[in-house]
């Protein structure tokens, strides 16, 4: 999930360990998918990528971490499309244009692999839930941030809906991955659902988050 813009900012050192770490989750991945997740150790995981177990726990604090490892790159885009909105823009039309990208995006050809890999696992699925709740109290606590009066019921409220659409977007792909439809299709059709799903919540969030202007803008405008 990173961009070429930030590939081309790091150095050769954080390059090496990028490129490491994104080894090691793709040789989990593959042996997740091939024996089952409760079924593969961390041992095997480090044969496999051809490290030390402790390396694989200095990149990886848990092996479900293993499968969500664009977590925080996630987390991070999120946060960013809210944080980084263009004035009069609401929270709820940049975090739509965000869920939607992450939907929407080339999928890799291990995508197929994750998908079935999560789906399988009940564990899995539920740090998949632990991991969109994380997200949703670090966009809750950054629009308290943005808005200092704005209370925490309605701050997480409007973080947990935001986020409940991504969640059910990414459960909505992965099932339709698992009927046995395309990715690019299945990717298409959770779209429309998502936008439609967002399009309900800006009845009520519609106003909400407007971007105002700063004052340099304001002098501009004037």
């Amino acid at each position: 999930m990173q961009t070429s813009m930030e590939r081309s900012a790091e150095g050769r050192r954080e390059r090496k360990k990028r490129e490491r770490r994104d080894a090691i989750a793709q040789h989990a991945l593959a042996l997740f998918a091939a024996e089952g997740f409760d079924n593969v150790t961390i041992r095997e995981v480090a044969e496999a990528a051809d490290v030390s177990e402790p390396t694989v726990f200095n990149y990886f604090p848990t092996k479900e971490s293993l499968v969500f490892h664009q977590d925080q790159a996630r987390e991070a885009a999120m946060i960013a499309a809210v944080r980084q909105r263009a004035e009069g823009t609401t929270v709820l039309a940049a975090f739509q244009s965000c869920a939607l990208a992450l939907v929407d995006f080339e999928w890799p050809v291990t995508f197929v692999q994750f998908v079935r890999v999560v789906q399988s696992s009940p564990r899995l699925q539920q740090y998949r839930r632990e991991v969109y709740a994380r997200h949703a109290q670090t966009l809750a606590a950054y629009l308290r941030q943005e808005h200092p009066r704005l209370n925490g019921v309605i701050a997480t409220s409007v973080a947990l809906a935001l986020m409940g659409v991504a969640v059910a977007a990414s459960e909505s792909l992965g099932q339709r991955v698992m009927a046995g439809q395309a990715p690019r299709r299945a990717a298409s059709s959770a779209r429309g659902e998502t936008k439609r799903a967002f399009a309900l919540l800006g009845h009520g969030l519609a106003d909400f988050g407007v971007r105002e202007p700063t004052p340099a803008g304001r002098r501009r405008a004037r």
